[in-house]
């Protein structure tokens, strides 16, 4: 059997440590008379008209979702109804793997596990570029995959500006068909 190499990235994925990103700012840093914001407002990776309108910065933003890991990681909603059974299902019966650059591992994990997602195959390590994968499922918008790579883009608000030949996921449960559709088009060559 020929098994395809992926990985999947966590954040924006598998997890959205953005709901509560956004739940804080609206609590904290709402400015006056402003609308509150949604996951939607998070419109670029330096988290759009979010910060823009907030007053934070990029760092401010990733310091607050690190906050999140550490002090309420149960709190981070997964993706979709779908993703933990997907998710569980593609490491138990094909080549894929966790990555995440996520800063607060431990926080990670716990979040992943109080979901129900497995967590044996989950690697930290921020250089994505060096493992060997033929697919990267990713929600980052400035991820440059290998040549060699195929990017499955999960579409998320930050990312929708990118051109549209880009192959998307907008639930879980599509994935293992298009990695099952990509193991049979390698087997063929």
């Amino acid at each position: 059997m020929n098994l395809i190499k992926t990985f999947i990235d966590v954040d924006g994925v598998i997890l959205l440590p953005h709901t509560p990103l956004v739940t804080y700012v609206n609590r904290h840093h709402l400015p006056s008379g402003t609308v509150p914001f949604t996951n939607e407002d998070i419109t670029d990776w330096g988290f759009g008209r979010l910060a823009k309108t907030s007053g934070l910065d990029w760092r401010q933003c990733v310091d607050i979702l690190h906050d999140i890991y550490r002090t309420d990681p149960r709190s981070i909603p997964i993706a979709d109804e779908h993703v933990v059974e997907t998710i569980n299902w593609l490491l138990g019966n094909t080549d894929s793997y966790l990555l995440s650059a996520n800063a607060v591992p431990d926080g990670l994990t716990e979040s992943l596990r109080y979901h129900g997602v497995r967590t044996d195959r989950l690697i930290f390590n921020g250089q994505k570029e060096a493992f060997d994968f033929q697919v990267a499922v990713e929600d980052n918008p400035t991820y440059k995959p290998k040549d060699s790579q195929i990017l499955i883009l999960r579409d998320q608000p930050w990312n929708r500006y990118l051109p549209a030949d880009i192959r998307r996921i907008y639930d879980s449960i599509e994935l293992p068909g298009i990695i099952s559709e990509l193991r049979f088009c390698s087997a063929a060559r």
